[in-house]
């Protein structure tokens, strides 16, 4: 007991006494009391297990605080008492009875509520603010703009750490200006600790770059898509690449190629195609590559009970590239 050595006491230093007055705190030891078996049938001494006893608990050993349990004291009993003293250290400590803190439950309950974030850049600000309607959820509050020499500034107000951004910026003209800005918002999500970046690109710069049509040239759209890798994307959406094999230039992480093709067929057959009458339809792909998504597009219309269409391929010739 603490009243039968003083250094005893200030080794152990001030705790709340036992209702029942037969425990104290102590070095960790496992609940048992006295005349009980230990796990290995071993049986117990004193009230409990010695540290060079071969049942001794490491679990115990690294616990923080486990009361000595004296002779004839039951275990539960040990137990509640120690649940008791950890509820009054934190009622005393925040005002209230919890085994966590209330910092903890604080930040627990943020982190459930932001799942994840939106960034847009400054491609397409109209369909990142209607995204974020529609999913009702703010843009996330950043800089990017340009500094006077025309450089991108790039600069996060909120923090992003391990939360899951999206990032929406199209490739689309000015390509260059808007692909670097791209590259230079997830480096910048990337330093600041981001669980994971989504690159939500619409429209795909340098997608008809996609193979070799003459020597010593380079296939665009493999290297663009090794600089995002390397810029630390972990997903990448896009909408309706010019060419599928597109997605097999990302050997790091998943590519989604989504389609509008379905989303725009029943515009067509509610607006256009009543002007047309009784006339026959046809879909036109503009050359080979297309012929897939007009197939597509055709197969749609034709699920939507749409007659009399029928399907096109163009045969392209000009003097050059573009």
């Amino acid at each position: 007991p603490p009243s039968s050595s003083s250094s005893r006491s200030k080794r152990l230093g001030s705790h709340l006494p036992c209702p029942s007055g037969r425990c104290i705190p102590c070095t960790p030891m496992p609940f048992y009391g006295n005349g009980q078996q230990g796990p290995n049938g071993t049986p117990v001494k004193g009230g409990m297990i010695q540290r060079d006893d071969p049942d001794f608990d490491r679990a115990a050993e690294r616990s923080s605080r486990v009361t000595e349990v004296r002779p004839g004291l039951d275990p539960a009993a040990a137990a509640a008492h120690m649940s008791r003293s950890n509820s009054e250290r934190s009622f005393k400590k925040y005002g209230s009875v919890s085994n966590d803190t209330q910092q903890e439950q604080v930040a627990r309950t943020e982190i459930s509520k932001v799942k994840y974030k939106l960034i847009a850049g400054r491609s397409n600000l109209a369909l990142a603010s209607a995204i974020a309607e529609t999913l009702g959820v703010d843009l996330m509050d950043a800089t990017v703009e340009a500094f006077n020499d025309g450089e991108s500034k790039i600069q996060l107000i909120e923090s992003v750490r391990n939360i899951h951004v999206y990032v929406i910026q199209s490739t689309c003209p000015p390509v260059n200006d808007n692909l670097l800005e791209l590259f230079l918002m997830v480096r910048c999500l990337r330093r600041a600790s981001a669980s994971s970046i989504t690159a939500i690109i619409p429209y795909f710069g340098y997608a008809r770059q996609d193979r070799k049509m003459v020597a010593r040239v380079p296939i665009s759209a493999s290297d663009v898509a090794i600089m995002l890798e390397k810029a630390g994307i972990d997903r990448l959406l896009a909408v309706d690449l010019h060419c599928g094999q597109i997605q097999g230039f990302f050997h790091q992480c998943p590519v989604d190629n989504l389609s509008a093709l379905r989303e725009m067929a029943p515009y067509v057959v509610r607006e256009i195609i009543p002007g047309f009458k009784e006339e026959p339809i046809v879909v036109v792909s503009p050359d080979a590559g297309g012929v897939a998504r007009a197939k597509m597009f055709m197969e749609c219309l034709t699920t939507m009970l749409v007659k009399n269409i029928g399907l096109a391929i163009t045969v392209k010739h000009r003097a050059g590239p573009g």
